[in-house]
């Protein structure tokens, strides 16, 4: 019907995603490996629902739900899951294992919106077109959230839902290069040197970023004017015969990637914890006044975000110590503080570092033992459980980095 594929299969036994596109022969940088043309892409715009005041998600979701009442022999429809695991679907129970209380409330919201968005559905005519419950509208609404590519034109604000394509599995790209003090990059060093002799260098770059012919992030999709059709690429790296291809949605962290996807990744190199939930109030609002930014984070490394650094510096030189408004501009520039201030710095971290951990109802050993219990758990509720745990349990490991980069000073 005009979808093509080039040196690539679809493939339901993939080791990681379950299923996924593998390549059936060398792959070089950059090669269009499939294309879907528009007439197959699904999308609100050509859909034979009237908006009657509709989002452009609602249409979408609504043209689904009747495609599949209809009991349409589309293959594509029939490969879609029945089930999805993004955080709309998620109960209260499961949703209280994140032990994140700014999480947790971000979850009651999104439950909340979906369900008024679901009762204007059912109000303008959408349970008449397909006689949809609640949880039939969350399906459709996670198919196009966790599914959906960028279509280009008005009343496609929602995307498009593209056969085979959406089988490409994700690959992150690298995360954030912070500056780092010289007892942090000495810590990474012989971190790195450390993974190299016990064989976790290659596990920690599993999925999409290394491999014999490895050359740069992984591919991508976009829409093409010119022939009509979404095409999606290897990207700046390229792929042995069997191996899985991978593209990149994007800047995700864990969080992101279950609110939208459902999913999370053990060492997502985007991932972050916020700290501004334990850092002083007098703190922050000294920090506003010098205009040191706001992304108060640790990255997945253990790193602290250029304006975390520039905060406990901050507070080491201006706040305890009263200096002025130079120092404050030495600061904002990189420039490191005296070895006495630094070291004031970095013990600052350590501590809302650590009393972010104290914070959780559990710690990362005891999250470890929770996980290995829930691993035979059977039914949808024990594996969003798994999820929350998990999710928790990475956000503890960054921590936990941290605190051993701060000892190390």
């Amino acid at each position: 019907r005009g979808l093509i594929l080039r040196s690539c299969v679809p493939s339901e036994e993939v080791e990681e995603g379950g299923r996924g596109i593998v390549a059936t022969e060398r792959v070089p940088p950059n090669t269009a490996l499939c294309e879907i043309p528009e007439r197959l892409i699904l999308t609100a715009r050509r859909s034979s629902v009237k908006r009657l005041g509709l989002s452009s998600l609602d249409v979408l979701a609504v043209e689904l739900l009747i495609q599949r009442k209809r009991g349409d022999t589309n293959p594509y429809l029939s490969s879609l899951p029945t089930t999805y695991t993004n955080l709309h679907h998620w109960s209260a129970r499961a949703a209280a294992e994140l032990q994140c209380q700014d999480f947790i409330k971000h979850h009651g919201r999104l439950r909340d919106q979906a369900l008024q968005d679901w009762k204007a559905v059912t109000e303008t005519g959408g349970r008449a077109w397909c006689n949809c419950n609640f949880e039939d509208y969350l399906w459709a609404r996670s198919t196009i959230l966790s599914r959906s590519v960028y279509i280009p034109g008005p009343g496609n604000e929602a995307g498009g839902l593209v056969p085979v394509g959406d089988m490409f599995n994700y690959a992150p790209p690298a995360g954030p290069d912070p500056p780092l003090p010289p007892c942090f990059l000495d810590y990474y060093l012989r971190d790195e040197a450390e993974a190299k002799v016990d064989g976790q260098e290659a596990k920690r770059r599993k999925r999409g970023s290394e491999s014999t012919y490895f050359a740069g992030v992984s591919g991508s999709g976009a829409y093409d004017e010119k022939s009509g059709c979404f095409i999606f690429r290897s990207g700046q790296r390229g792929y042995e015969a069997g191996e899985q291809i991978f593209v990149t949605y994007g800047m995700y962290t864990n969080r992101s990637l279950l609110e939208i996807y459902g999913f999370l990744l053990e060492d997502n190199p985007q991932d972050s914890v916020n700290l501004a939930s334990v850092i002083d109030g007098d703190v922050l609002d000294g920090a506003a006044v010098a205009k040191l930014g706001s992304c108060f984070e640790v990255y997945q490394d253990g790193f602290p975000s250029w304006d975390l650094l520039c905060l406990v510096r901050w507070k080491a030189a201006c706040l305890s110590h009263r200096g002025g408004k130079r120092e404050a501009r030495r600061i904002q520039t990189g420039c490191p503080c005296t070895l006495d201030l630094e070291a004031e710095a970095i013990e600052y971290l350590q501590e809302i570092c650590s009393e972010r951990l104290r914070r959780y109802g559990t710690s990362a050993s005891q999250d470890e033992v929770t996980l290995s219990g829930l691993g035979g758990k059977e039914g949808e509720e024990g594996g969003l459980m798994e999820l929350a745990v998990r999710w928790r349990l990475c956000q503890k490991r960054i921590l936990v980095r941290a605190v051993g980069m701060c000892e190390a000073y």
